[in-house]
């Protein structure tokens, strides 16, 4: 809040002062027998967008706290029901339920007051940046082999400031593949980087460090209570299968944050229009050609570009097509799986995978092998309405006892 408006809400707080003092007087002279006359209000001086930021500043406690919920000990969630006056006994799964089942309500309510705005600042007041991240990893022109471990070689990141709606910062780094560390060919011309690049660069743990990082440095990642974001991708791959199979294969803990996002074609098709499969032509190209974005074809598959392409598709969307933003897809706990980096299926079992698949779309479809190699996977895709997002319920989370970390 600047100067001015803090100026503005002092005035306002002292004319309430001086008229509850004259108001008592009054009442004073009313029991005496002495005449009274009704004391008006003062006129509410605050512009809106200050009284705004008002509200938006005693829900930020409410919101900080649903939204790290998953990360509190159970001495702070103990601590916590005891303010919001609920019972602090219980097992830690207890405790957890107790104040997400409460905090969900107010945070359910937080959003209902923001239900009459308009796209832009509907966006702006549920994150303070969206992340634009495009993920480039290993592959083989041979797309139908489930064995295959994808790596990421390529971690971008393009930052957009949701109170201009405008790119304000990029990070970028080469990531070094260890289980496939040579290159291919056909990998190596298909996502425009050389095998000296990742030669050079670290592996993903600190690649991984260096992009939260970056984050930290703009707020995000907890060091900024306002800084909320959110991660926006083109489809599910970069968190399904990228993400979740590199923190697995370094037996690190997925964070909270990245368990989300914006899956921006989804966002593309529900207001735009359904994208075309099969001609040859990313959907990045595609969603870029009907909102009138340059497109370099020369540049596709490279993660940064791609990136930044994502980051324009997700402004012009609020800004030229008036729709609001929120979380759209998740990566939920699958408890029957082991969460341990997936052993790779005997050709049986990949037979049996297919089979099954195949008879799940009753023939008719063409077998999808990352939708195999998905099955395997202990986090699996789920979407997320604008109901479960409006009530934070995407939040929840089985798994927040898998402290790893």
């Amino acid at each position: 809040m600047n100067p001015r408006d803090e100026q503005l809400l002092t005035d306002y707080y002292e004319k309430l002062t001086m008229i509850s003092e004259e108001v008592e007087k009054e009442e004073r002279r009313g029991e005496s027998g002495g005449a009274s006359s009704l004391v008006k209000p003062p006129e509410n001086s605050i512009p809106t967008h200050v009284t705004e930021k008002i509200r938006i500043m005693d829900s930020r406690n409410v919101e900080m706290i649903y939204r790290h919920i998953h990360k509190m000990s159970a001495t702070d969630m103990r601590a916590e029901l005891k303010e919001i006056h609920k019972s602090p006994h219980g097992s830690v799964k207890d405790l957890r339920t107790r104040l997400t089942k409460f905090y969900r309500k107010e945070f359910a309510q937080i959003h209902a007051m923001r239900d009459d705005r308009i796209a832009q600042e509907k966006t702006r007041q549920r994150f303070r940046y969206l992340v634009a991240v495009d993920i480039e990893a290993t592959c083989e022109q041979r797309t139908n082999d489930i064995n295959y471990q994808h790596e990421i070689i390529e971690l971008p990141a393009v930052l957009i400031d949701c109170d201009e709606f405008a790119i304000v910062d990029k990070f970028r780094t080469y990531v070094r593949p260890e289980i496939n560390p040579q290159l291919s060919p056909f990998c190596a011309t298909f996502v425009h980087i050389s095998q000296a690049d990742v030669d050079a660069a670290p592996t993903f743990p600190e690649a991984w460090s260096r992009l939260l990082e970056w984050m930290s440095r703009h707020g995000m990642m907890g060091t900024d209570p306002e800084a909320s974001f959110a991660v926006v991708t083109d489809g599910p791959n970069d968190v399904q299968h990228f993400l979740q199979r590199s923190f697995l294969q370094y037996n690190m803990a997925i964070p909270h944050e990245f368990r989300h996002f914006i899956n921006i074609k989804k966002s593309f098709e529900f207001r735009v229009e359904t994208l075309i499969k099969g001609d040859g032509r990313s959907s990045i190209d595609k969603m870029c050609e009907k909102l009138g974005l340059d497109f370099d074809e020369t540049k596709q598959h490279q993660g940064i570009e791609d990136s930044l392409n994502v980051a324009k598709i997700a402004i012009a969307l609020v800004v030229e097509k008036d729709m609001d933003l929120f979380i759209n897809q998740r990566i939920v706990r699958n408890r029957r799986i082991p969460l341990e980096l997936p052993k790779f299926a005997t050709e049986k079992e990949i037979m049996a995978l297919q089979a099954a698949l195949k008879s799940r779309n009753r023939g008719d479809q063409k077998v999808n092998s990352n939708n195999c190699a998905a099955d395997r996977l202990p986090f699996q895709l789920k979407s997320v309405n604008r109901d479960e997002f409006n009530t934070g319920a995407y939040w929840d989370c089985d798994s927040c006892d898998e402290r790893r970390d």
